[in-house]
């Protein structure tokens, strides 16, 4: 059973299209490489000016739709969002990713424990 919907693997709608194509153009022509990067809210706030409804959830979704398709879309904690400059950014942005995914494993086990102690629950599947 689903605790909650992932509207990061939803479809895009018409509008979060017409944004992806917007964030590819912008990140391609002026945001090339870790060091030229976009932080999320400049981004967002950018869009909202164009008269677009967006907010930081709705990013990283078109985000994710748009690394799931193959664009070479990579980010850093500190930087922002840019458009890979070579091999090596996209291969750095997979492990950052390989090691977010792994905390939120390792936090989810942690929180299995926590329903078996506090709560007396056995029935939690491992992994």
């Amino acid at each position: 059973k689903k605790l909650f919907n992932m509207s990061v693997l939803k479809p895009l709608t018409e509008d979060e299209k017409e944004i992806a194509g917007r964030i590819v153009a912008n990140l391609q022509k002026f945001f090339v490489g870790k060091e030229k990067a976009k932080m999320g809210h400049e981004i967002v706030s950018g869009l909202k000016a164009k008269g677009h409804k967006i907010d930081g959830i709705r990013l990283r979704k078109i985000v994710n739709w748009l690394r799931r398709s193959g664009y070479p879309v990579c980010s850093d904690t500190h930087n922002g969002y840019y458009w890979a400059s070579n091999a090596n950014d996209i291969i750095e942005c997979i492990k950052s990713n390989k090691e977010r995914a792994d905390g939120i494993l390792a936090a989810n086990e942690g929180l299995k424990k926590g329903i078996q102690k506090y709560f007396m629950y056995s029935g939690v599947e491992s992994k």
